[in-house]
């Protein structure tokens, strides 16, 4: 019984639900934000492990040369949380670019890993909207696992100016007993598993990563 619980928590946790949508709910290729004309231009990029990533840029018309700050999803999120951002900065002139992790939204992929694969994903994105035309500098601004992918590439990358991390996790074994205490009714079984670093559905329960 304590098996099947610990495989359905890693089920939970690697697994999540998808946030779905369709490109129509994304909005207007062209919109208004305050006085700033926007553009929408959607992309794709594949990280390493042939994945293909859905990707948006945020434009503001009018302006040749400007800032983007690339905004990481959280767990169960897409690329479409990042409206209230682009509410926020576009009428600053900083451009935004947002996108699907590797198993998340409308991204290849079915995996999630928590931050780990995720902030190679980022890397693949930073990589591409740097050589978009205009872009003078990047910034991150992350969410919960997408706060945790961009530690991972902010402190190995100084292309980055800077940082946004909103409600970063401070490890797994934390996440994983979150989890577990939302969707579980007796956790005892799991933290012993945890603190004894055990695997179950093909991920390592090690209270260190």
């Amino acid at each position: 019984m304590a098996v099947l619980g610990l495989e359905l928590l890693a089920e939970m946790v690697a697994r999540p639900p998808r946030q779905l949508y369709t490109a129509k709910d994304l909005g207007a290729p062209t919109f208004l934000v305050d006085d700033q004309i926007v553009s929408r231009r959607d992309f794709t990029v594949m990280n390493r492990e042939g994945n293909l990533l859905q990707c948006s840029h945020y434009v503001p018309i009018g302006c040749p040369h400007f800032p983007v700050v690339v905004y990481a999803h959280g767990n169960c999120g897409s690329r479409g949380d990042a409206d209230a951002y682009v509410n926020l900065l576009l009428p600053a002139k900083i451009g935004v670019v947002s996108f699907d992790f590797s198993g998340a939204g409308l991204s290849g992929g079915d995996l999630c890993t928590l931050g780990h694969n995720e902030s190679e994903d980022l890397r693949c994105v930073v990589d591409h909207v740097l050589t978009l035309k205009g872009v003078t500098s990047i910034a991150l601004w992350g969410r919960s696992m997408g706060a945790a992918a961009c530690t991972m590439v902010a402190a190995t990358d100084r292309r980055i100016e800077a940082v946004v991390l909103d409600s970063c996790f401070l490890s797994i074994e934390r996440v994983a007993l979150d989890v577990a205490k939302k969707y579980v009714n007796s956790i005892p079984f799991l933290e012993s598993a945890i603190m004894m670093g055990k695997s179950f559905g093909g991920i390592r329960l090690d209270k260190n990563d």
